[in-house]
C-alpha cells in the first residue's frame, strides 16, 4: 500500500511525498524537471514481478507550474497487458 500526502508549511511552501512499496532490489528514481513541471517516474514492477529492470510508466508524483500537486496510490496492476495509471498523473 502506498502512503501519499502534502504538508503546507507556515511560510507558504509545501512538501509533497509518496512512498513506494515494492520489492525492487536495485532501483534508481527517475526525476523529470523542466520550467513547467517536476515529477518522479512511476514503475510497473512490483514485488511479485521480475525486478531485473524497472519499467517506467508516466509520473508517480509531480507538480506543475500552476501549483497542481498530483500523485497516485495503486497497489496492483491489472490487466497484465494494460497500462497503469501513472500516465494520468503525467497528463494532469
Amino acid at each position: 500500500m502506498c502512503t501519499i500526502g502534502a504538508i503546507n508549511l507556515d511560510d507558504g511552501n509545501y512538501y509533497l511525498f509518496k512512498n513506494k512499496d515494492f520489492g525492487l532490489l536495485n532501483f534508481d528514481e527517475h526525476l523529470i524537471s523542466d520550467p513547467s513541471m517536476f515529477g518522479v517516474s512511476g514503475v510497473e514492477n512490483f514485488a511479485a514481478t521480475d525486478d531485473s529492470e524497472a519499467v517506467f510508466s508516466g509520473l508517480s508524483i509531480g507538480a506543475n507550474e500552476h501549483g497542481l500537486l498530483c500523485c497516485n496510490a495503486h497497489v496492483s496492476f491489472t490487466p497484465a497487458n494494460g497500462r497503469n495509471y501513472d500516465i494520468l498523473v503525467e497528463i494532469a
